[in-house]
């Protein structure tokens, strides 16, 4: 079996908006797909724009009654549907050749869609039909979620209001089983709430249906999953995870749909709602499937996935501990809260870019990546004090989505509109992008980007401080297979995973969780070949902070802007001592001393290759 993800928008959003297949790579640029589509036009490229046209033409919710009449008629009767339907037939002959026949999982969705491919020569189709409580979709379709694949489309998916959620649920899932429900060797339901409790016994009828051993389904007992790698061209966030997953109920609705929203689902779908065995009144205050399967007590919902007060709590409560622990001069500090300062560099840049002659769109854009607590906002102060410079931290709505980069074509446009010679952003949460993002801006100027990195025990302390345990949860997850999509966790290497789950996180302290972190996310640097890359240069924190003059002469330098004693005049020399020590298992600190003697040497190799 190959699983493509929804592929009826393999042309819009693989090969016009050239997002991220299941890999990680470009669609156009994927292996797999650069495999299937010269079998599939072999002559001359497909056109993209034309297919595109076709199907918001033929599979528009208001044509939904001419589709029909379309594909009983046949695809032939209509221009446009002929010419679809040759295009579909042409990518799943290629894919079923390329894969050695294999069976190909298509997750579109669209009841029209499955009815038009239905009607295509050569295609077998089989059915199956997943439903969930319309009260979790509901709830599901209100939520916000980012588009992580980075085309050139809108930042987040859709969302639908209560009553068009409903109403669309009543409409699919009545359409799929009068298309094709009387066929029982074509069609299976399934409930979702099923497959997460039990997957071996819930998708038992879809292997027999296609025709392999009921008990083929390759999930553990504990409901741990060992996923691959999938080439899905489009879909939800959650299909580039891989390794090992633990399923678990999304059932986050019971707890916090208010009470009056799920009645008026339960109204809007209920002839639905008892067909498909769920419950008039749902109760319960917790995930049951998470507490089956052994969820530990101390999981936690982390602040990126809260949403409106209690998002605003807990950053309340974060910055609180954090100023126990650091002293509010400190955090002030950080948060650039110096008025004069502050004006003083926005009067400097206002005069730059009245005298500057600066070309629309030859910005140099540059990447500043990294780890967390890792002395960036020191080092982005010093080159945001440049007026060559345009800053975006992380915490700018413009170009970035909750700490997470826009997609490419938003930092284009923001490239293209500047004034500056030197667009900066930071986006440490998409460290593990670094190559694809150098690679997928097509600037007029070459990108550039800076790894900043931080002893470990320094990093640690200021993780610790900051953020308490978190890092030690997020790991523990990825562990487990609870929860292995967060950005923390994406694109290790296969070693550096397998460390990660040689540990019992029972016995691991905070530190320990801080300093594994450490390893992860800094390990990536070489596992993605930056150390190969003459357009990133490798800075040390610990450097910049005990020579700062020295340091950011050679940052100007591969930059490319004059430098000035103003860009250090924020830094006091000083070199980090610590009195007490850190409880870190001693595996961790071994593996974290030899990387961090790999990066200083790689550092220092930099710095000397920036000097005239």
């Amino acid at each position: 079996m190959v699983s493509l993800g929804e592929l009826r928008y393999l042309w819009e959003r693989g090969l016009s908006e050239q997002s991220l297949c299941g890999c990680g790579r470009p669609v156009p640029q994927c292996p797999f797909w650069r495999g299937v589509l010269p079998l599939a036009y072999p002559d001359a490229p497909a056109d993209v724009a034309a297919v595109i046209r076709a199907d918001r033409q033929l599979l528009r919710l208001r044509s939904f009654r001419a589709l029909r009449r379309l594909v009983r008629a046949g695809p032939e009767s209509d221009p446009t549907a002929r010419a679809y339907a040759q295009d579909m037939a042409r990518i799943y002959g290629a894919i079923h050749d390329h894969t050695g026949g294999a069976v190909i999982v298509d997750s579109s969705n669209l009841p029209g869609y499955g009815m038009l491919l239905g009607a295509v020569g050569g295609i077998d189709l089989c059915v199956l039909h997943l439903v969930r409580d319309p009260r979790g979709v509901a709830h599901s379709w209100n939520r916000t979620r980012v588009r992580d694949d980075r085309g050139s489309g809108a930042a987040h998916m859709g969302r639908e209001g209560l009553v068009k959620s409903s109403l669309l649920w009543n409409l699919w899932n009545r359409t799929t089983e009068a298309c094709w429900g009387a066929d029982p060797s074509r069609y299976v339901r399934v409930r979702y709430e099923d497959v997460v409790a039990d997957p071996r016994r819930a998708l038992e009828p879809v292997m027999r249906m296609l025709g392999m051993p009921g008990d083929a389904v390759p999930a553990a007992r504990d409901g741990v999953v060992q996923m691959d790698v999938c080439h899905t061209v489009a879909g939800n966030p959650i299909r580039t995870i891989a390794g090992r997953v633990r399923l678990t109920a999304d059932n986050e609705w019971i707890t916090s749909m208010p009470r009056a929203r799920r009645a008026a689902v339960a109204v809007l779908t209920g002839p639905r709602l008892a067909r498909y065995g769920y419950p008039w009144r749902a109760t319960g205050r917790r995930d049951t499937a998470s507490a089956k399967h052994g969820a530990h007590p101390e999981a936690r919902v982390f602040i990126e996935d809260m949403h409106g007060a209690a998002r605003f709590r807990a950053r309340v409560a974060r910055n609180v501990r954090w100023i126990r622990n650091e002293g509010i001069s400190r955090v002030l500090e950080e948060k650039e809260v110096a008025p004069a300062r502050n004006t003083a560099a926005a009067v400097g840049k206002w005069r730059y870019r009245r005298g500057a002659r600066v070309d629309p769109g030859t910005a140099v854009p540059v990447f500043v990546f990294g780890l967390q607590r890792s002395g960036t906002n020191m080092l982005m102060r010093g080159i945001g004090a440049a007026p060559e410079t345009e800053v975006h931290n992380e915490n700018d709505p413009r170009a970035f989505d909750r700490f997470k980069l826009r997609p490419l074509p938003v930092v284009q446009s923001i490239v293209q509109a500047s004034r500056h010679s030197h667009v900066i952003f930071k986006p440490l949460c998409d460290s593990h992008r670094a190559d694809e993002l150098l690679d997928g801006l097509h600037s007029t100027s070459a990108p550039r980007a800076v790894w900043a990195y931080r002893d470990v025990e320094g990093r640690v302390r200021s993780a610790l401080a900051k953020f308490g345990d978190g890092n030690l949860q997020v790991l523990r997850e990825f562990a487990d297979g609870t929860n292995v999509g967060r950005w923390h966790v994406q694109r290790m290497s296969a070693e550096t995973a397998a460390f990660v789950r040689s540990f019992d996180f029972d016995t691991l302290t905070a530190a320990s969780g801080a300093a594994l972190m450490w390893l992860v996310r800094n390990q990536l640097y070489f596992d993605l070949g930056l150390d190969r890359r003459p357009e990133v240069l490798l800075v040390s924190y610990n450097a910049f902070v005990a020579e700062p003059a020295e340091t950011m002469r050679e940052l100007c330098e591969f930059l490319g802007f004059p430098y000035r004693a103003a860009l250090v005049k924020h830094v006091t020399p000083r070199r980090s001592t610590y009195r007490d020590a850190l409880d870190v298992d001693p595996r961790i600190a071994q593996h974290c001393a030899a990387l961090a003697r790999r990066l200083d040497s790689a550092s220092r190799r930099a710095g000397a290759a920036t000097r005239p």
